[in-house]
């Protein structure tokens, strides 16, 4: 068990704050990320974090049906090409250079030599390979990658991906399960490199890509969505083919402060004590260092006392690390977790006391998930815990009930005829691999 205790700003952190909003870095960030995220607290500067839904001036109605959304999905996109073609992004025509936004380049004769731009695709086909876990304590997560076989596959009967040369492909998902183990990781997607010669890659958890990104950007393979919030995945120079699609760890770190500093008239004159339980690998690691940076650089910091508990992502509960910090009397509790590890926090602090005597609970957004803290999975224990969203939906909560998109995605499921559609969560939206 390992225990990092901090009062005030005692923990200085020898990490380079990031150059650019959202995660955007120079390149230098490495497996460490970037702690703070300069871009994302300026956006924050003048906004009250956790006042309640709030819906700009502008804001759109989503679309009630399928039909509404292709239609949407279809001016989006001429919209993209639009600006791709009017900008000359995209290969150059010395066949070596890729342009993008804001100066964003890829020299192609640094691949290795035999690389080519179309590894992976036939007239008829694109390999698209993928890891993550479909067994083990974040197995649940492994029903992203179905639910993006099960769209891909819908839209491939559909005949939808056509390109400009009129070829229409179908796209061949091939899922690996590495049972949220970097060191299985590392191996499946070699296998998915150098024998199944796929077209693109999909990782799931900051572990698994942060210990194979290196080899894939060397290999000029597009590395993309990737699930898992760790910030290195903003880094256009040293790592252009990986990206992922959610919020990061420091930003939602960046976000928990801010809403305790806002709140900070509500903890009396005393410390504020903070807690928090965290994953013991890379995305606990960069959760808890960017909030402790975030603490440090506080107008309160003198007030704050802080204290973190690891727990290894297989383990078969958290009830001494939560009892360690139920000790400390906390006036906020952090989850920095993932997977079933979502589940322990919320049961332990119902049975420690904490669930009515901590003001402040945050569940983590990759834990948003009614599988994981939904009241099937732990009942009334869930009620009172605040969290940062992310836009996802989860397709196995009745909240989703009437939602086209929700439902649509249920009836693409190639589950067993025994099990109701909406009882399978779809990948789109079950939301797991830190």
């Amino acid at each position: 068990m390992r225990k990092r205790p901090m009062k005030g700003a005692a923990a200085l952190l020898a990490v380079a704050l990031a150059a650019a909003a959202c995660g955007g870095d120079d390149g230098d960030s490495g497996a460490t990320g970037n702690v703070l995220d300069e871009g994302a607290g300026s956006a924050l500067a003048g906004r009250e974090v956790g006042a309640g839904s709030t819906t700009p001036a502008d804001a759109v109605a989503h679309p009630e049906s399928m039909e509404e959304w292709e239609e949407l999905w279809a001016q989006e996109r001429a919209a993209i090409v639009t600006e791709i073609q009017e900008n000359g992004w995209g290969l150059q025509e010395d066949g070596t250079t890729v342009l993008g936004p804001d100066g964003f380049t890829i020299d192609l004769a640094a691949c290795t030599a035999g690389w080519s731009n179309t590894e992976g695709i036939t007239d008829t086909s694109i390999k698209w390979g993928a890891t993550g876990p479909l067994s083990g304590a974040a197995a649940d997560g492994g029903n992203i990658n179905r639910g993006i076989s099960a769209v891909l596959a819908h839209y491939g009967e559909e005949g939808t991906f056509t390109d400009s040369e009129g070829k229409t492909r179908t796209v061949e998902y091939l899922i690996r399960d590495d049972g949220y183990d970097a060191t299985r990781t590392i191996p499946l997607v070699d296998e998915l490199i150098d024998s199944q010669r796929v077209f693109a890659l999909h990782s799931q958890g900051s572990p698994h890509t942060i210990r194979t990104y290196d080899k894939i950007n060397q290999r000029c393979i597009p590395h993309i969505f990737n699930i898992g919030g760790h910030p290195a995945w903003g880094d256009p120079v040293s790592h252009p083919w990986t990206t992922g699609h959610q919020i990061t760890y420091n930003v939602e770190a960046l976000l928990w402060g801010t809403f305790i500093d806002q709140r900070i008239d509500e903890f009396g004159d005393g410390p504020v004590v903070i807690t928090a339980l965290a994953l013991d690998n890379e995305a606990g690691t960069i959760y808890s260092n960017g909030f402790e940076e975030y603490l440090r650089t506080s107008p309160n910091a003198d007030r704050f006392e802080y204290h973190v508990e690891f727990i290894d992502p297989q383990a078969p509960s958290a009830t001494d690390q939560m009892t360690t910090l139920a000790s400390k009397n906390p006036d906020v509790f952090l989850e920095m977790l993932t997977g079933t590890p979502c589940s322990y926090a919320i049961t332990e602090a119902a049975q420690n006391g904490m669930k009515e005597s901590t003001p402040y609970k945050f569940v983590s957004s990759v834990c948003n998930n009614a599988t994981y803290v939904g009241r099937d999975a732990v009942g009334d224990a869930t009620d009172g815990w605040w969290m940062v969203g992310g836009g996802f939906r989860d397709i196995t909560s009745s909240a989703e009930d009437g939602n086209a998109f929700v439902e649509w995605v249920a009836t693409c499921w190639k589950g067993p005829a025994s099990t109701p559609a909406r009882a399978l969560p779809a990948g789109v939206s079950s939301r797991a691999g830190a």
